[in-house]
């Protein structure tokens, strides 16, 4: 009996020891999930890989941009968007791959001032086109320009001197 008990145990016989799960599939990630930038800004991504359930964990990836024209990347994943048009960023890390589209658009946001020359006025406006103004006149004018993603809104302003008398035109 002592012999059989032996051959059993040594055999591996009944181990009740649980064994320990596989991880689970890993997966990379790009983060921020950021797809739009604009000309001349920079951005730092990072890569993520998360195995089975655990939470994600920064990892050093090498990084490259399918068009190095448009978006250039260090070896950081800090990204540089150079000129209009689209990108494919490519974070690489043992073997896992992450890959993200990145549109980037001018930088079209600003103020910018200076002078405007009337040249007709079709529909007087009382702050505008007054007879005291003849065409050809010039305003200082002030335009600012506001970009959210690729959507430019922006105001345009005039500001009309006061009239002097000797420059009022007779009607």
């Amino acid at each position: 009996l002592l012999l059989a008990m032996l051959v059993v145990t040594a055999c591996g016989g009944d181990d009740s020891t649980p064994t320990s799960p596989s991880p689970g599939p890993a997966t990379l990630a790009i983060a921020p999930q950021t797809d739009f930038l604009a000309v001349g800004t920079s951005l730092v991504f990072e890569a993520r890989l998360t195995v089975g359930t655990s939470a994600p964990r920064v990892v050093t990836a090498d990084w490259s941009s399918q068009d190095g024209r448009v978006a250039a990347v260090d070896r950081l994943g800090r990204v540089t968007a150079l000129a209009a048009g689209t990108t494919t960023l490519r974070a690489v890390f043992e073997s896992q791959t992450a890959t993200l589209n990145i549109r980037v658009a001018p930088n079209f946001a600003g103020v910018w001032t200076g002078a405007r020359r009337v040249s007709a006025c079709l529909h007087p406006s009382p702050t505008f086109c007054q007879t005291n103004y003849p065409p050809g006149r010039q305003f200082p004018t002030a335009l600012t320009l506001t970009q959210a993603r690729d959507r430019v809104t922006g105001q345009l302003i005039f500001t009309p001197p006061a009239p002097s008398p000797s420059s009022a035109v007779s009607g």
